[in-house]
């Protein structure tokens, strides 16, 4: 299934700018400006929100229920859903403050 992800603050390592992008499979194929969708295509409206094309989020508290707790059990291991994946796209409701 092809996505289309609309009016977002694109961040990058180097710049921040509103843009669409073009996701087909699991793939980035496209970041630009007013770009159209096909008939099939599911499109996220993001407007006010930041889009991270390629972005990890490293920020976790793995297996904690306080800071400082003792752990009580071993932590969660993420590991990607697919090894032959290039980018994986997960959306998120964050906004821009």
């Amino acid at each position: 299934m092809d996505l289309l992800i609309k009016n977002g603050t694109v961040v990058t390592a180097t710049d921040t700018y509103r843009a669409d992008i073009r996701v087909s499979g699991e793939k980035i194929v496209q970041i630009g400006d007013a770009l159209d969708a096909e008939s099939t295509t599911r499109v996220i409206d993001a407007t006010g929100k930041y889009v991270l094309p390629g972005g990890i989020d490293p920020h976790t508290h793995l297996a904690s229920t306080t800071i400082g707790a003792a752990r009580s059990r071993p932590p969660a291991v993420a590991r990607p859903a697919s090894s032959t994946s290039a980018f994986r796209i997960k959306v998120t409701a964050s906004t821009t403050a």
